[in-house]
């Protein structure tokens, strides 16, 4: 329940393309991603070069595949488009 929690508001921070809430929420360690960095670094080039967006396409968890649910980690896919 707490991983669902943290992926899901990282996955609507990343829908909102609301980066400085990501960046803060990154250094408070409310949220967590495996390659942050460059997750901010393609966002932020993304919105230099026009209007950018971001929709997830899937979002599970470890748990919901193989069933174990005592420790996750989150999977999201997500495009990022004008």
């Amino acid at each position: 329940q707490v991983a669902v929690r943290m992926d899901t508001a990282f996955v609507k921070l990343l829908e909102n393309y609301d980066l400085d809430a990501l960046e803060a929420g990154f250094h408070k360690e409310n949220l967590e991603a495996c390659g942050f960095g460059p997750i901010l670094t393609l966002l932020n080039y993304a919105r230099q070069s026009g209007t950018a967006q971001c929709q997830s396409l899937d979002y599970r968890n470890s748990g919901d595949t193989c069933g174990m649910r005592a420790e996750v980690v989150g999977y999201v896919s997500a495009v990022v488009y004008e």
